[in-house]
């Protein structure tokens, strides 16, 4: 019977709870894909960068408040807000989609070590500087409506009040950029504990066909390990 089953290519077994990792520089659009996949896969978001930056609620007395039960538990988690956001339980009962984190070896030793929490796929998105800096160069946000344009809007009016975010700037995503290359190799050293998990995901190209081959990839069965033998 074992025989017969490893004949087969592929696993048809109960797929386990989504966890997925997605990772890229600042303007390959890791958090967009990483959305879109989690509600495709009935999932839960989690953005890294929004979790770490978010307001500490902390007291005088050195205590949260009641209702701030994440960052209570976050100070008893290595990985801090987002190991604790990935233990909740809406995320262990429908997996996660996580983007922006891991950000440095550590971060990603903690993240694949834990065998709760490590990931069945992970995701580098590729593109160069100068492509992630004319990506975002045409971002502009309307601080009366908060709506995203990335053309101009035929009436002058809307046009004039318009504004770049400070993190679009070129010289942020440069600085952003090399700061991501200085560390993705680590990291994705570290989250490459199993064969055949990882996917290298060039991004400078259409968007729609980038993530038809994430969805492709993340969807994918994993092949059966080898049988030994005897």
């Amino acid at each position: 019977m074992e025989k017969a089953a490893r004949m087969r290519p592929r696993s048809k077994g109960p797929s386990p709870s989504p966890r997925v990792v997605i990772l890229g520089p600042r303007g390959t659009g890791a958090p967009e894909f990483a959305s879109r996949l989690a509600s495709r896969l009935g999932a839960v978001f989690v953005d890294g960068a929004a979790l770490a930056s978010m307001p500490s609620s902390k007291q005088k007395d050195g205590t949260f408040p009641a209702s701030s039960i994440l960052e209570r538990l976050a100070e008893e988690d290595p990985m801090g807000t987002v190991g604790a956001r990935l233990r909740q339980v809406d995320c262990t009962r429908q997996g996660w989609v996580l983007s922006n984190f891991p950000a440095t070896k550590k971060e990603a030793d903690l993240l694949a070590q834990d065998v709760r929490l490590t990931p069945i796929r992970v995701l580098k998105l590729i593109a160069s500087a100068d492509a992630c800096v004319s990506r975002l160069r045409h971002i502009l946000t309307d601080p009366v409506t908060n709506k995203v344009w990335t053309a101009l809007p035929q009436n002058e009016r809307i046009r004039k009040r318009l504004v770049r975010d400070p993190v679009h700037m070129p010289e942020s995503v440069l600085a952003a950029h090399a700061t991501y290359s200085k560390e993705i190799d680590a990291v994705m050293e570290a989250l490459s504990v199993h064969p055949g998990r990882c996917l290298n995901l060039p991004a400078e190209g259409s968007p729609h066909a980038a993530f038809d081959e994430l969805v492709e990839f993340v969807e994918r069965p994993l092949p059966l390990p080898q049988a030994k033998s005897s």
